[in-house]
């Protein structure tokens, strides 16, 4: 054929060759196209190479002799006897590898002699038919040993050298070694299983001599399988066709199948001697296939597949498992991973003839066979189950998945596993992962056989260790293989993975309520190992659920997380790595944890965990995390309680997804009703899992606002029904439900408004009875204390719940509850502080009240604490205080002169007059900004009575005409509005139509009692249109704003200097003669647009802008 013109190129003419390189390189097109083989490399040339006289001449002797021998036996000795030298001497050759200068090569430093290579060829293509000859029995030994000589295992071993040279390898090819080896193999493969079962089973001379004839086949077999094998590795890009023709890869597969079903049926060396040539035989065939997509459909086609498959677990071998067994059952997993990549149709024949099934034994026999020198850190003095008690070294446990060490053997196998499920994004093939499903496929039956393999269910484990070992090198591929492809997470579900590592034989049977924890846990010496192995289950969870919520959703990861709680609800090793892997998880992928939890109804799962523990354990004793300082470790039991709340705790915490799913559930809110309000360890929590629930927004425009709704109403109006019977339990207890209650209706996302709605609307105000009827009795101040700060909150900028509660209690009744609860006849200065709150709606802070922006707004509570005054005990100091800080809130807020002429409270002022001779002067300022505001007829006739009296002096005499003089006199409108909140305002609901032809004119008075301290400015008008477009006007300190706001919703504006003090009234005044001067095309632009294509600044022509100031008015 045309390529054998190529092995001889070197020995032509130049000319010759170059005839020749035509056809040449179209015979290598045609070979590249039907093989489908990767590029081809250069041919190695033909080197003329010798012997070296000097260095090898006992070698040429004996080669002289062998080649002048005749024929016979001493032929066959000359030439075995030259052979067994060579091998000898080039035992440990290696050629020289490098440029070639030169075609000749003297001392055979990279090459032999042709003549002794043709002459090794030759006598292997012989071997076949000198086989039968040298294998008949003689009684004779020595005559046995001649025949055996026959078999030319010298010239074998000679070949096997001599491949070792890729020129010799071409020389081979010339004289045609593979049709040589071939023969070889196959009348040695004929006769080695009958033989075989002579010499493993008869005894003495006849054994012996069996034996002896096995011995020469197999080493005949294994020269031919290491020749193949190194063509295949290092000259497959050209020697491949001609490797095909010789059916030298069929022939492998025959020594594959029948060493294999030796290696099962000797024993001892002759186990170990098939057992590495089924080695051999399976490395050549790896290379043979590898990336060549036509050689595994032809093997396919041959029923190669299934000897490749049962290779990797023989089930028919009676021989014990041992390393070499294991080895080459590894080995025949590496090329079926070979043969499986990217081919569904392979795949699918490994399942049916069922390697998955052998791939799960070969694991677990593996696993067995590791040394198990587990590195088990020490037990640490701060540890519970072997859980950190620290929130920081237990995060760092979690997101560390500190697995169970490997030992090279597990390590290869796990190596092995890894590349069987990754892509090769370098395999192209008609079927390969461009076929839907194939890699989909593969990684299903891995991850399948490898969960089977940890699971006891078919085949319990010789120990519990090992099978704790293999769980940690289950956990810790599937932990690779999520994190280098996270597609792999439905694989790993769908394997029931979890449910097998989360099973008893991790983390040990389940406790009944009924069982002590001793009876429970086995002292079977693997504690630490099965202690480290929950932690890197959980871990693994956590890593999963975590991926999961990133690429899809974490649902089934969060349901093994919150079942594993709830079905070991008592056993404080689960409780202690679920709890916080559960809370850990809401921390670092909020959006995704939340979505997942609430769709598995996680809350009321972990409330029901919880009423298990504490109808178990009780409540007497609970202990967080976060609180690791204590100088002793807690219970069991104490730290599995506080990690299970914990956990609860940041599920009601949390995004408003899963707060809200928490509403619908009973379970939570029966559970804190039921039980944890009333103990004194849990009751905090309860508190707050309740304000946490309470505080959630609720959309109107989701499907379930309805429900939610309701189960929001139902809640808050249990928490207030409970107050009677916490008022029985403790006053603790009671009080710490009035500050929950407060915090709720002090909530700024809008939800204390909604609840101050349902409180005032439900039920006619009975809540509000109940509150107030908390100081029937002996409550005490306290309590009377908090249920004054609870009312406020209560009413707080409501009108309607203020209007409720005048309606149903009044500030007369509410009085003597706060009276009947004090129990005593004095005003104490926590009463007066708790009134003033109530009084000014905020908090009153004795010590900053004359810098706090704070205003007298409930005239009722006024009242009723000037009421207090007059019918209590009150010291001096009090009375002071009173007075100042009245006097300061008057004389800084209109508002509070309004509150305080709605409260008459300028009648109280007059009334202590007489009386009050230690502090008249500030009663007199007190007085005079009262009446300032508004005084009535009665009001000065008292005035006048009081100077017709004996009891005030002259002096006081002037001061209270001076003071009548003074409220003669106001200072500004008798009528006003007062905008004291955020978005109060008047609202015109006239459509106007703009531009207006004739112009327009805005005008008011304005009083800016404080400007926000953030520096923000304060809305003035807005005149709109329909759409939204129009004028705006806003107030800095400094400087008047007015906008434009145009068709495409933008808005231009133009800022005028401007002195604004706070507390003076300003006449404001705003003149256009048309609309255009302000909003041409709504643009303004440094100016204002006045015909729509010229642009003006801001002048008088254009736009007058009026201050008017008391006495004076300024033009802009």
């Amino acid at each position: 054929m045309n390529f054998l013109r190529r092995f001889t190129a070197t020995s032509e003419t130049e000319a010759s060759t170059r005839d020749d390189g035509a056809m040449t390189a179209r015979d290598d097109m045609e070979l590249n196209t039907a093989s489908h083989v990767v590029e081809r490399v250069p041919m190695p040339c033909v080197l003329e190479a010798s012997f070296d006289g000097t260095r090898d001449g006992d070698l040429v002797f004996l080669w002289t002799l062998a080649r002048g021998a005749a024929r016979g036996s001493a032929e066959r000795g000359a030439v075995n006897a030259f052979f067994d030298a060579f091998g000898e001497m080039y035992a440990n050759w290696v050629p020289l590898i490098g440029d070639i200068t030169s075609v000749e090569d003297a001392g055979c430093r990279r090459a032999h002699p042709r003549e002794v290579v043709e002459r090794a060829v030759s006598d292997a293509a012989s071997l076949a038919d000198r086989l039968d000859g040298a294998l008949s029995t003689s009684m004779d030994i020595k005559e046995r040993e001649e025949r055996r000589a026959n078999v030319g295992i010298e010239a074998m071993r000679a070949l096997e050298v001599m491949s070792r040279s890729a020129h010799n390898r071409v020389v081979m090819v010339q004289y045609g070694v593979f049709k040589a080896l071939m023969s070889a193999c196959k009348a040695c493969l004929q006769r080695l299983l009958t033989i075989g079962a002579s010499a493993s089973g008869a005894d003495g001379a006849s054994g012996d001599e069996a034996r002896a004839q096995l011995d020469a086949m197999q080493r005949v077999i294994a020269h031919a399988v290491s020749i193949l094998g190194t063509y295949l590795k290092e000259d497959k890009s050209w020697a491949l066709q001609e490797l095909t023709e010789s059916s030298a890869q069929l022939c492998l597969i025959d020594v594959l199948r029948i060493e294999r079903a030796a290696s099962a049926k000797f024993n001892g060396s002759m186990r170990d001697t098939a057992s590495s040539i089924e080695d051999a035989a399976t490395a050549a065939i790896g290379y043979a296939i590898d990336g060549d997509v036509a050689m595994q459909k032809s093997l396919a086609a041959a029923g190669a597949l299934d000897i490749f498959f049962e290779g990797v677990y023989s089930r028919d071998s009676a021989s014990d498992v041992d390393a070499k067994f294991i080895a080459s059952s590894i080995a025949a997993l590496d090329l079926v991973r070979r043969v499986m990549s990217g081919s569904k149709a392979n795949i699918e024949r490994a399942q049916a003839v069922g390697m998955f099934n052998r791939l799960s034994t070969l694991v677990r026999r593996v696993s067995s066979l590791c040394n198990g020198s587990v590195d088990e850190p020490s037990v640490s003095g701060d540890e519970i189950e072997g859980v950190p008690w620290d929130s920081e070294r237990v995060r760092s446990v979690l997101l560390s998945e500190a697995p169970v060490p490997m030992d090279a053997t597990l390590s290869e196998l796990y190596s092995l596993l890894l590349k069987l499920v990754e892509r090769d994004e370098g395999i192209q093939s008609p079927e390969g992962w461009a076929s839907k499903g194939a890699k989909e496929l593969l990684a299903q039956c891995v991850v399948d056989a490898l969960t089977e393999s940890c699971s006891s269910a078919s085949l319990p484990f010789a120990s519990a260790r090992k099978c704790l070992e293999l769980r940690s090198f289950v956990a810790r591929f599937v932990s690779d293989v999520i994190a280098r492809d996270p597609t792999m997470i439905p694989i790993v579900r769908k394997s029931r993975t979890w449910e097998v590592l989360l099973d008893c034989d991790t983390f040990g049977p389940i406790q009944s309520a009924s069982e002590d924890d001793a009876e429970v846990k086995s002292d079977d010496g693997n504690a630490r190992l099965r202690q480290r192995v929950q932690t890197q289950v959980v871990a693994l969870l956590l890593k999963a659920g975590r991926v999961a919520s990133e690429a899809t959703d974490s649902i089934s990861e969060c349901n093994a997380l919150v079942g594993a709680i709830t079905t070991r609800a008592i056993q404080p090793s689960a409780v202690l790595r679920c709890c916080p892997a559960l809370e850990l998880f809401l921390k670092l992928s909020s959006h995704g944890a939340s979505k997942a939890l609430s769709e598995i109804e996680a809350p009321g799962r972990l409330a029901g965990a919880l009423s298990a523990q504490l109808k178990c354990w009780g409540s007497d004793d609970i202990s967080f995390c976060e609180n690791h300082s204590q100088l002793a470790l807690p219970t069991p039991h104490a730290a599995a309680l506080g990690a299970t709340l914990s956990a609860l705790r940041s599920c009601l915490e949390g995004p408003d997804v899963l707060a809200l799913s928490t509403l619908n559930n009973d379970g939570v809110v029966d559970l804190i009703f039921s039980e944890l309000l009333w103990a004194t360890s849990t009751r905090d929590f309860a508190i707050q899992a309740v304000i946490s629930l309470i505080g959630q927004r609720i959309n109107a425009s989701s499907p379930d606002a309805g429900a939610h709704r309701d189960a929001w109403s139902t809640l808050a109006r249990r928490y207030v029904q409970a107050l009677p019977r916490a008022r029985g339990v403790s006053f603790d207890l009671l009080q710490a439900m009035l500050r929950g209650l407060r915090n709720m209706l002090n909530n700024p996302n809008g939800s204390g408004s909604s609840l101050r709605d349902l409180l005032s609307s439900e039920g006619g105000g009975a809540e509000f009875v109940q509150i107030v009827a908390l100081c029937d009795g002996d409550a005490g101040e306290n309590v009377a204390l908090e249920v004054i700060s609870t009312m406020q909150a209560v009413i707080s900028n409501s009108h309607a719940a203020a209007a409720t509660f005048e309606k149903v209690i009044g500030y007369d009744t509410f009085m003597e509850a706060i009276q009947c609860a004090r129990g005593v006849n004095t005003m104490s200065e926590a009463l007066f502080g708790a009134f003033m709150s109530l009084i000014v709606d905020d908090t009153y802070d004795r010590e900053n009240v004359a810098s706090s922006n704070v205003a007298l707004r409930n005239s009722g509570a006024l009242r009723t604490l000037l009421q207090l005054f007059n019918t209590l005990e009150v010291i001096e100091e009090l009375r002071i205080l009173l007075f100042t800080s009245i006097k300061h809130l008057l004389s800084t807020s209109v508002t509070s002169k309004a509150t305080a002429n709605s409260a008459g409270a300028l009648d109280f002022f007059l009334g202590w007059y007489t009386d009050a001779e230690a502090h008249r002067e500030s009663l007199l300022e007190v007085i005079r900004l009262c009446s300032s505001f508004s005084m009535s007829t009665k009001q000065v006739r008292h005035i006048f009575q009081l100077l017709k009296s004996d009891e005030v002096s002259s002096r006081d005499h002037l001061k209270l005409i001076q003071l009548l003089q003074h409220s003669a006199k106001r200072e500004g409108p008798s009528t006003f509005f007062d905008f004291t909140g955020p978005g109060c305002g008047i609202h015109v609901n006239k459509q106007l139509t703009l531009p207006v032809r004739n112009g327009y004119t805005i005008c008011m008075w304005f009083r800016i009692e404080k400007f926000p301290e953030a520096g923000n400015p304060v809305s003035l008008f807005s005149l709109l249109v329909g759409n939204g477009n129009g004028i705006l006007g806003e107030l800095n300190t400094d400087k008047l704003t007015l906008g434009i706001r145009g068709a495409a919703g933008t808005t231009d504006t133009a800022s005028l200097a401007a002195t604004i003090e706070e507390n003076k009234w300003t006449f404001f005044v705003a003149c256009s003669p048309s609309w255009s001067s302000f909003a041409a095309r709504g643009k303004i632009i440094h100016g204002f647009n006045v015909d729509g294509s010229s642009k003006a600044p801001i002048s008088s022509e254009v736009c007058r802008v009026h201050f008017i100031l008391p006495h004076r008015i300024r033009h802009v």
